[in-house]
């Protein structure tokens, strides 16, 4: 008997034994399921400051933002429509230099070494002709110089200030292209001073030059205007050969202080000079006003006098 009680005590022992163990380790896992969470939770409340450096490489952020940087810049050179358009301009037009613009402030004596020519075109103006004169020395940075007839200024004088907004120069040559041989000394001024004021009345300025029609003048015309007169050094003979690749050939046949004389109404003049202008400007030639021909050559165009190549003026 003293037996039995002795077994189920010890079995009473060893249930409440496995009882108190089941009990401890329920506890443990609900504690470690506790530490997790609260492990997660506080992951979340990271500070920014370390949230941010440790979600981006240490040491790179700067440099990532400089190749950004970097990237976009070439991007929008490659995209820019007004870089691709400078490119293209850069192979369609003559390369122009600081040196071939010519302005009153520089020092002209250092400009003797250059090759500059003043292309001059006389008996207009023609609508539809001088704009594609204008145009084709305005590609090669250009200008030339326009003696004018009053009679056709009459009809289509909103050109004389397209010459001049272009740079190009308006010369005089008499009202009505008058003989001046055939002609007494009041005549000779009323064919000049009265195309002078419609070119003044119409633009505001008065024409230094004086071109007398078919290169015609006398000791009379000399003392009566008081202008210099301008002839010039290479006639093209336009009006004679009408053949584009004979008038090329003679504006080609130029040098240094040459004044050419043309005749805008002539269509084949107009090819003759858009063959001619990319040939001489490839040989160091530039295109320029009279006036700044003598500027450049240091020549004072006196009145009175006749000039017909700026490394030879002379006086009748």
């Amino acid at each position: 008997m003293k037996l039995l009680k002795y077994i189920f005590i010890s079995i009473c022992g060893i249930c409440l034994l496995l009882l108190l163990s089941c009990s401890s380790d329920h506890a443990a896992d609900n504690n470690s399921t506790l530490a997790s969470k609260t492990l997660n939770i506080e992951s979340k409340i990271i500070s920014p400051d370390i949230a941010q450096s440790s979600s981006e490489p240490e040491n790179h952020s700067d440099n990532n933002l400089e190749n950004k940087s970097e990237n976009n810049s070439i991007n929008e050179s490659s995209t820019d429509p007004s870089d691709k358009q400078q490119e293209t301009t850069k192979h369609e037009l003559p390369e122009q230099h600081e040196e071939d613009v010519v302005q009153t402030e520089i020092d002209l004596r250092k400009l003797a070494d250059y090759k500059y020519i003043a292309i001059t075109f006389d008996d207009g103006p023609i609508p539809g002709n001088e704009e594609k004169l204008l145009e084709l020395f305005s590609q090669y940075k250009g200008h030339a110089t326009f003696f004018y007839n009053g009679f056709k200024i009459e009809r289509c004088p909103e050109i004389l200030n397209k010459v001049l907004e272009q740079g190009s120069e308006l010369g005089n040559h008499t009202y009505n292209h008058c003989n001046l041989n055939t002609v007494n000394a009041e005549q000779t001024m009323a064919e000049v001073e009265d195309l002078n004021d419609l070119i003044e009345n119409i633009t505001g300025t008065v024409p230094v030059f004086v071109r007398p029609p078919f290169g015609e003048y006398n000791q009379l015309t000399l003392d009566t205007l008081p202008y210099p007169l301008v002839m010039w050094s290479q006639d093209t003979r336009d009006w004679e050969t009408l053949d584009v690749d004979c008038i090329r050939d003679k504006i080609l046949d130029v040098s240094p202080g040459s004044i050419i004389l043309c005749h805008s109404p002539i269509n084949e003049t107009i090819l003759a000079v858009e063959q001619a202008l990319p040939i001489l400007y490839e040989q160091g030639y530039r295109f320029v006003t009279l006036s700044n021909l003598f500027e450049i050559y240091e020549v004072e165009p006196k009145a009175h006098q006749v000039f017909w190549h700026l490394s030879t003026p002379f006086t009748d």
